[in-house]
C-alpha cells in the first residue's frame, strides 16, 4: 500500500502542478479580458460626455451672424444641405468630430499608459 501511494502520490503532484496553472493561465487571460472592456468603456464614455457637451452648445441660426460665415456655409452648401438644415449639420459635424477626438484621446492615453501599470 505504501509502494502504491509512492506511486501515485508523485503523479497526483503533476497533476496538481497542471492544474495550478491551467488556473493561472485562466485567471491571466480572465484580467485581460476586464481590463480590455475597461478601456472600451472608458472610451465610450469620453466619447459619449464629449460629444454630448458640443452637442448642448447653442449654434448661431441668423444668416448674418459671425459664425455662419461665407467659407463655411459654401462647404455645406456644396454637400446640397438645405438651408433649413445648415445649423443641424453644422451641430452634428461639431459634435461627431468632438467625440471621434475624444475618443481618439483616451485611447492613446490609455495606450501610453498600459506599460506603466503592466510594472
Amino acid at each position: 500500500m505504501q509502494k502504491d501511494y509512492a506511486y501515485f502520490s508523485s503523479g497526483l503532484e503533476l497533476l496538481q502542478d497542471l492544474i495550478n496553472s491551467s488556473r493561472a493561465i485562466t485567471e491571466i487571460k480572465q484580467a485581460e479580458r476586464h481590463r480590455n472592456f475597461q478601456n472600451t468603456v472608458g472610451i465610450i464614455g469620453a466619447r459619449l460626455a464629449v460629444g454630448s457637451i458640443v452637442a448642448s452648445i447653442e449654434i448661431p441660426t441668423e444668416q448674418n451672424d459671425k459664425f455662419l460665415n461665407h467659407p463655411l456655409d459654401f462647404a455645406f452648401s456644396t454637400l446640397h444641405i438645405p438651408g433649413a438644415w445648415l445649423p443641424f449639420a453644422i451641430k452634428i459635424t461639431f459634435s461627431l468630430s468632438a467625440a471621434l477626438a475624444a475618443g481618439l484621446f483616451t485611447a492613446t492615453l490609455l495606450w501610453i499608459g498600459q506599460p506603466r501599470l503592466k510594472k
